[in-house]
């Protein structure tokens, strides 16, 4: 799947799909376009996944 990685904070994130900003949760329109980048991850999985998900725009996760 597509995602959004804030590299500052290395959370994962759901692409927006046409609104005008990076992520569907919209909470990096603050960060700079410079330390945001489009990657993609299998999805969120706790038994094996370290990165950190957004809660916002996942629902199996929990964070910011």
């Amino acid at each position: 799947m597509r995602v959004v990685l804030n590299e500052s904070t290395k959370t994962i994130h759901k692409p927006a799909r046409s609104n005008g900003q990076s992520t569907a949760c919209g909470a990096l329109r603050h960060v700079s376009p410079a330390r945001i980048r489009e990657t993609t991850r299998t999805g969120p999985d706790a038994a094996t996944d370290d990165d950190t998900y957004c809660g916002r725009c996942f629902d199996a996760v929990s964070g910011y």
